[in-house]
């Protein structure tokens, strides 16, 4: 089933703002949704390049979902498919000005980090994980012109910020409980990489200030969800796109599960 074809979406209101839900699929090894509403999300910064995209120790429900193939799990069934208690901290510089197109607009980033910590001491699922743990760090270096990207409609009120492995931009993940190898030999092991952040509750909206090429992304808040994907070969044309527009996560029904236990 190729990437494209694996996710489906469908969109749910509740606490948590304007979620989609996809089901887990090949090479999708990790998703997360934050723990409470609110806009954790921020581009701050008067004008690109050098704005910054990110937000720091964020409370969000962290899983490893099942994934055949690249990479292979470390821990138990059990654990995957199940909320984690973490922290994110995301940290992303733009490197060039907006660009608008039609009705939407976009602004390339390059490196970037995101990291996710477990929050608290916690057992998932027959996993013991310690606090501070590394569920999952991803940087990306991206060369001009082929970077990550912020896009979005303009006026709109969300926004997508994607990127993956290409020539020119290189995204890398690490984690205490994930071989990113699998179990074929190295020569074979390549991966195609990639990340999907998904933002709503774009406050106050997301538009553009000034002229090409001195535009940039006006400064915002929002609320994020994201999916983490790593697949084996040559990537599959169209999968960062795809990454991006369904990159949000499924773990609304797991937070409301996780109410009704509390």
């Amino acid at each position: 089933m190729s990437f494209r074809n694996a996710l489906t979406l469908s969109v749910a209101a509740g606490i948590l703002a304007t979620l989609s839900v996809i089901p887990a699929s090949a090479g999708t090894f990790a998703q997360f949704v934050q723990q409470t509403g609110g806009n954790a999300f921020s581009l701050t910064g008067a004008a690109s390049p050098g704005q910054v995209l990110g937000t720091t120790a964020t409370p969000v429900f962290f899983q490893f979902k099942t994934a055949p193939g690249n990479p292979t799990f470390l821990g138990p069934a059990g654990a995957q498919n199940t909320d984690i208690m973490a922290l994110l901290t995301l940290n992303a510089v733009s490197t060039a000005g907006a660009a608008p197109s039609g009705s939407s607009a976009s602004e390339a980033f390059g490196n970037i980090t995101a990291t996710f910590t477990s929050q608290v001491n916690q057992t998932v699922g027959g996993l013991f994980i310690p606090a501070g743990a590394n569920l999952l760090t991803v940087t990306s270096v991206g060369i001009p012109p082929v970077q990550n990207t912020l896009s979005g409609p303009v006026g709109g009120n969300s926004a997508t910020f994607s990127g993956s492995d290409t020539a020119l931009n290189n995204v890398m993940f690490t984690s205490s409980f994930l071989d990113f190898l699998g179990p074929m030999p190295p020569a074979t092991a390549s991966t195609n990489d990639a990340f999907g952040f998904s933002f709503s509750s774009v406050f106050m909206n997301y538009s553009v200030t000034g002229v090409p090429p001195f535009a940039s992304i006006t400064p915002f808040t929002a609320a994020g969800t994201g999916t983490f994907s790593s697949t084996s070969g040559v990537p599959e044309p169209g999968a960062v796109a795809m990454l991006a527009g369904l990159g949000v996560t499924g773990s609304l029904f797991a937070f409301r599960r996780l109410r009704r236990r509390r």
